[in-house]
């Protein structure tokens, strides 16, 4: 079936089996009010459910993709290619390195006759452990960290770093947002000190 804007809004798979079709799978997409694809869910009876989720910028591109599966009751990050929207769903940037979380930060590129083209890039980015007490360790695969801040609730800057291990038990526990810089570009996650 489809939106009333012509997106596919769910495909159901079906088996010929004994003289008759039968369901298999059910694939469910669900759009922002700009279109972008925001969920991707894939439901069976014959296995667990999975489910891609996508963020996007304020010129409909897509920044955050993550696959998640549900393992026993409940959603939790798992490992897939993902494929990211940019271009106003025009284009996709395939990530094929089986991750949980990929983060995409895009850059101009001039092109003859001053038309520009956005470029994706990507970078992969763990913060852990998350909630944390003592400190936390941030990851970034294939690339380097340039800046961290860590804001308050209030948006106050409390912590600046430009390490991989940042000392965290001067702050006060509650929830923070930290910021990191690398060479591809600015991510923002959600920390709790406990």
């Amino acid at each position: 079936s489809y939106t009333p804007n012509n997106y596919i809004s769910t495909i159901i798979t079906q088996y010929y089996i004994n003289d008759e079709w039968q369901d298999n799978a059910k694939r469910t997409y669900l759009y922002d009010i700009n279109n972008n694809l925001t969920e991707d869910i894939l439901s069976s009876d014959y296995f667990d459910s999975t489910k891609f989720l996508y963020e996007y910028d304020e010129n409909n591109n897509g920044i955050k993709g993550g696959y998640y599966a549900i393992y026993g009751d409940e959603w939790a990050n798992g490992q897939s290619n993902i494929e990211m929207y940019y271009n106003n769903m025009q284009s996709t940037y395939n990530d094929t390195r089986q991750c949980c979380l990929i983060t995409i930060s895009y850059t101009k590129t001039p092109k003859p006759a001053g038309i520009e083209e956005i470029e994706p890039s990507t970078s992969e980015i763990a913060i852990y452990p998350n909630p944390s007490k003592d400190y936390i360790n941030i990851s970034v695969e294939n690339d380097k960290i340039e800046n961290v801040e860590i804001y308050n609730i209030t948006g106050k800057l409390v912590k600046q770093e430009k390490s991989n291990k940042i000392n965290i038990n001067d702050l006060p526990v509650g929830i923070y947002l930290i910021k990191v810089e690398t060479n591809w570009g600015k991510t923002t996650e959600k920390l709790v000190i406990e």
